[in-house]
């Protein structure tokens, strides 16, 4: 799992820099959408088929099953190279708003910086650390 995660990362962080000089639009700004849809675009997000199960492997090995899209452009969209700094996700109740906090905080794990989870509801911040666990 850690080699995934790890070329994965690197594939979303190619996708944030830029190798032509583009400027980085900051969120808020004019033509920011453009932008962060031309990153995803690149990064492959939400591109690929909807995978709706997991091999016998991975769950024998207790993997995480794979991000769906809507979760994965959040994930992007909060990856450390990313110019968005915070994001406030909306989703119906049993959409992977805990997969997506998990899927984030993974991503942000060495990084020293403190983090601040906000939990909308309860049963978010229970099914959080029983996924933990």
């Amino acid at each position: 799992a850690q080699e995934a995660f790890s070329a994965r990362d690197l594939a979303w962080e190619r996708a944030w820099r830029s190798d032509r000089g583009d400027p980085v639009v900051a969120p808020g700004h004019r033509g920011f959408n453009a932008f962060a849809t031309e990153r995803l675009r690149r990064a492959g997000i939400a591109s690929r088929p909807v995978d709706n199960g997991m091999t016998a492997a991975a769950r024998r090995l207790r993997l995480p099953p794979p991000l769906q899209p809507h979760q994965e452009v959040v994930s992007f969209l909060l990856h450390r190279c990313s110019p968005v700094k915070r994001l406030l996700v909306d989703h119906a109740t049993g959409s992977g708003k805990t997969r997506e906090m998990l899927s984030i905080l993974d991503g942000v794990f060495h990084d020293p910086r403190p983090k601040i989870v906000i939990f909308p509801k309860q049963p978010v911040c229970r099914n959080f650390y029983l996924e933990l666990l």
